[in-house]
């Protein structure tokens, strides 16, 4: 069985809140840009799990949200009566 370690993940989301911190423009937004060396830094800590099985997770989550994204986008579109197809 493997154990996660508790401490990446909760660095990796101090990480990922900073890099939001310094893209909202908020003050003090220098001092989030530093969460993106730190998050990248922690992304190259080498895991147990192969490549491909990290990238079908990522490729899972990513088709799941796109899917949510597009249905939508076609209901705003055609309450508003835009075109569904803008791109």
């Amino acid at each position: 069985m493997r154990v996660r370690n508790g401490f990446v993940d909760y660095c990796r989301l101090v990480a990922a809140a900073g890099i939001v911190w310094y893209h909202s423009g908020a003050p003090g937004q220098l001092i989030g840009y530093a969460g993106l060396p730190f998050f990248l830094v922690l992304l190259a800590l080498p895991t147990r799990s192969s490549p491909s099985d990290r990238a079908r997770r990522l490729l899972v989550l990513f088709a799941v949200w796109s899917l949510i994204y597009a249905l939508l986008w076609m209901a705003t579109a055609r309450y508003y009566g835009l075109d569904t197809f803008v791109w």
